[in-house]
């Protein structure tokens, strides 16, 4: 098992609701400082990603543990460099579909297109 911290400040960007076969996109415009992610941790073994964590706030990810809910996709590549972009689009997007908690209250937001990145 290897652990390996990423120096990397992560601006999260959207929101993507889904409720059955309707799915809402919102792009976010002001978001609280603690919202930010400066730096997260990343654990390796046997050349999958098992664990990323960070101190920011994420609905996707567990407060008590801060470990970040990795999309079951990326848990079955390959871990190497070329995860690492992938990871970060995840983790600047809030998921709430599958959330600890919701924003709203930290957050302002307005509806995107389904283009939007």
């Amino acid at each position: 098992m290897e652990t390996h911290f990423i120096p990397r400040t992560i601006i999260p960007t959207r929101i993507i609701d889904r409720a059955g076969d309707d799915v809402g996109l919102w792009k976010i415009t002001k978001l609280a400082p603690d919202y930010i992610i400066k730096g997260y941790e990343i654990t390796i073994e046997n050349g999958k990603l098992i664990k990323v964590t960070f101190d920011a706030k994420h609905p996707n990810r567990d407060p008590d543990t801060s470990e970040y809910c990795i999309p079951e996709v990326l848990k079955r590549t390959v871990a190497g460099v070329e995860i690492i972009p992938q990871l970060e689009l995840c983790m600047r997007t809030y998921q709430l579909e599958n959330c600890y908690f919701l924003p709203w209250n930290d957050i302002e937001c307005k509806e995107g297109s389904r283009g939007y990145r």
